[in-house]
């Protein structure tokens, strides 16, 4: 009774505004993806990644809420992120026409996933919040959209707000950029304040995603649009 009574108890709380709005548009942005016109093939990767970003979030949210394991779930954001690192770093690795510019992208693959690896498995530990994890990915992919922009190559004559390009590397630059200060504090606000640190997590980590997968969602609507210039 104890037991059904805790998972109830986790339940009501999973079931909250900024957690069904962030799981709404996550799956909006999936279904797009599926359906959307696939103007360049390096589209052709993202319903992949949020696959496997839903899914991600699906065992985390069941660890965590139904099964109260709230100290192994974070051994999942461990595998997941160098994972979503490789497939946003192909998909920029597509989008670049430069021989130089591809060939770094590889490379920051391999340092990044094994940099990567060392932190969650040597320097610290796959039980802890990975936000030292989270921000070297972050880095990276700040990095690599900022490039892709100064590359962003006219189509059409299009205005900048109509490329699909450019609203994925707008979502990435804000995500991470905004996420990057708050993870390097939020495992300490974990051992020293959980219940500051829940709130910060749930409005600032919450609506950072939500704006992600609604830009990720425009670049969709964009690509389907590209059907009248093909």
């Amino acid at each position: 009774m104890h037991l059904i009574c805790t998972a109830k108890k986790h339940i009501f709380s999973f079931v909250n505004i900024f957690n069904v709005l962030y799981l709404l548009l996550l799956v909006i942005s999936l279904l797009l993806s599926i359906r959307s016109f696939k103007y360049h093939k390096s589209f052709k990767l993202l319903p992949y990644l949020l696959s496997l970003s839903l899914l991600t979030e699906v065992i985390v949210y069941s660890m965590y809420y139904i099964f109260d394991l709230q100290r192994s779930y974070k051994i999942i954001y461990h595998i997941y992120l160098p994972i979503e690192y490789v497939f946003f770093a192909y998909f920029f690795y597509l989008n670049f026409n430069n021989r130089t510019l591809k060939k770094l992208t590889i490379a920051s693959i391999v340092f990044v996933v094994l940099l990567s690896l060392i932190l969650s498995l040597v320097i610290n530990s796959l039980y802890i919040f990975p936000g030292e994890n989270f921000n070297l990915v972050g880095s990276g992919l700040i990095l690599l959209s900022i490039i892709a922009l100064f590359n962003l190559q006219p189509i059409n004559d299009l205005p900048f707000y109509k490329l699909p390009l450019f609203w994925i590397c707008f979502g990435i630059l804000f995500f991470y950029s905004g996420m990057f200060f708050f993870n390097e504090v939020y495992e300490y606000l974990m051992n020293s304040e959980p219940d500051l640190a829940e709130k910060l997590n749930y409005y600032i980590n919450k609506s950072l995603n939500c704006l992600l997968y609604v830009c990720f969602s425009i670049a969709f609507i964009c690509s389907h649009q590209m059907k009248k210039y093909t």
